[in-house]
Parts: C-alpha cells; structure tokens; sequence
C-alpha cells in the first residue's frame, strides 16, 4: 500500500493511502505531474488552502468512500446515514469542509456537504435560513 504526505495549511502533515488521496482530482493531478517515485521521507504536496482539522475530515470522508465509483457529473445526491451523521457531527466546519472539496476538486463530498446545507434549509423561513447561514459563515 502506497502513501503520501499532505501538508495542510497550518503545517500539520498526514500521511494518507494514496488511493484514498487520489479521491482528490486536484492530487491526482499533482501526483501525475510531479509523481512519486523520487519523493523522500521527508517530501509531501503541500495544501495552502485547507486547514488541518478540515484536511482530517478530508481523509476521514475519503476514507469511509474509498470503495465508491467516482461521480463524472453531478447527479442526484441520496445522503447515506453515514453521511448524515458525518456531517451532523462536523457541522460547525461545514462550509470550510465545502470549500475544501471544491479546491480540492471532490464531488462526491462537495455534493454531499451541499445537499447537507439544503436539507437544513428545507421547510425553513427566509429568517431562519438567515441565522443558520449566519451561524454557518461566521
């Protein structure tokens, strides 16, 4: 089983199944153009924009759907009970988890984390929808 280093943005590396990495199209697009061949012990692909508690979400998702077929476009989201849960527990850094899928070009979890945010605004009045998105982004 192969693995890389990912750095995230406050310096914080994890080593992750390369596989699992590869969830990531944006990886898997660094990790064909740079390859892995010559990287050191001491080498990793660096992630500005992802903090590590996110970047541990990250892997933890890619993890749980490591054996899911990749999404090609976006179709319909049915969210697992897994997912649910996941993100009931995770829901105070939903929006930075959302922005992380989309930088880190993973569909099947930005499609996931928006669906999440939609069923919260199901049945909800414009004034509640403005205080959970409030609470959401502050």
């Amino acid at each position: 089983m192969s693995t890389i280093k990912l750095q995230s943005s406050d310096g914080v590396i994890f080593e992750v199944d390369l596989q699992i990495a590869k969830r990531s199209k944006m990886i898997a697009q660094m990790i064909e153009v740079l390859g892995t061949d010559d990287l050191g012990e001491n080498d990793y692909f660096p992630l500005p924009n992802v903090r590590s508690p996110i970047l541990e979400l990250f892997i933890e998702w890619c993890t749980h759907h490591k054996d899911d077929s990749l999404v090609e476009k976006d179709d319909t989201v049915i969210l697992s009970d897994w997912d649910e849960n996941f993100f009931k527990v995770h829901i105070d850094n939903l929006k930075e988890l959302i922005l992380a899928a989309n930088y880190l070009d993973v569909t099947e979890l930005l499609n996931a984390a928006c669906m999440q945010v939609a069923n919260k605004f199901a049945g909800k009045t414009p004034v509640e929808i403005k205080e959970y998105w409030d609470n959401l982004t502050s």
